[in-house]
């Protein structure tokens, strides 16, 4: 598939992917951090800001493809 052959469709339907999968894995990085042993163990990420902002711009780019797939 070449980079002319992209629709918007299948851009905004990659990147919500990928920020799904992103999301999912900061939302256990998270919890991880929450539930840790050793409380001197601190992470230095904010893992819960990342997993919510990428969640917001996941759902805005599925729900842009959902609606170009249902509208064509």
């Amino acid at each position: 598939m070449l980079p002319d052959d992209l629709t918007p469709l299948h851009v905004l339907a990659c990147v919500g992917a990928m920020l799904l999968a992103v999301s999912i894995f900061a939302g256990w990085r998270d919890r991880r951090n929450l539930r840790r042993e050793d409380l001197d163990r601190v992470s230095l990420i904010n893992w819960r800001q990342i997993a919510a902002v990428t969640s917001i711009i996941a759902i805005v780019a599925l729900s842009a493809a959902a609606h170009l797939w249902f509208t064509a």
